[in-house]
């Protein structure tokens, strides 16, 4: 008995012996093969047909392409009524709006500003496809939802052929919303209740000093 039981026991030791032996070169197979092939995208696209310049840049070596690349994707400030007509110009519309939400706690502070219209055609320039041409875009726009796409279509098409000052007259502007929250600390330096600034807009002179008397700017989303 003693003797079936140890040829049994080594049975089963070299039996997992070739087990773990075969799952291992299985193993390290697999790892050979994902190293020297190529790995597809899991999403299908088309790649963009770049202009010449593009793919000339593309070429060039990092320590030239990096530093340029930096210094033009660089944030620029969005342009607004008083870029447009001037700071002394008297018709030049004030680009904040100020509502109080809840009385002395929060406000919802209004930027307008002109949309960067350009930028669809940098974009068009740079992937080749289109951002404005109406039959393109309602191509793709489910049935619920071409009046709607249309009509801004047409509206940025209008946009398009106006001046800056033209559309600031018009008020075709873009907004962004902040929030401001007063809360219930103050600040040591200033003794003035602090305040929490949401998805803040362009600050001019004008809504730096409203923020000044309603508190201390502490936090900033």
């Amino acid at each position: 008995m003693m003797k079936e039981e140890k040829e049994f026991n080594a049975a089963v030791v070299t039996a997992l012996t070739v087990v773990a032996a075969t799952a291992y070169l299985v193993c390290r197979k697999r790892n050979a093969d994902k190293s020297t092939r190529e790995i597809g995208f899991p999403i299908r696209y088309d790649h963009p047909n770049l202009p010449l310049p593009i793919r000339i840049i593309g070429k060039l070596p990092k320590a030239i392409r990096a530093p340029n690349l930096i210094k033009s994707s660089q944030p620029k400030p969005p342009k607004d009524a008083i870029d447009v007509l001037g700071k002394n110009d008297p018709s030049a519309p004030d680009p904040y709006d100020i509502v109080s939400i809840e009385e002395g706690k929060i406000w919802r502070v209004k930027y307008h500003f002109l949309a960067d219209l350009e930028k669809a055609a940098g974009l068009e320039a740079i992937t080749g496809k289109s951002f404005t041409d109406a039959n393109t875009i309602l191509a793709n726009v489910p049935p619920e939802m071409k009046d709607i796409v249309a009509a801004d279509l047409e509206l940025q098409k209008r946009q398009l052929g106006m001046t800056q000052q033209e559309r600031v007259e018009k008020k075709y502007l873009s907004s962004q919303n902040m929030l401001v929250a007063r809360l219930d600390a103050k600040d040591e330096e200033s003794g003035k209740e602090k305040l929490l600034v949401y998805n803040p807009c362009r600050m001019r002179p004008s809504i730096m000093e409203w923020l000044d008397g309603v508190g201390t700017g502490s936090y900033i989303v």
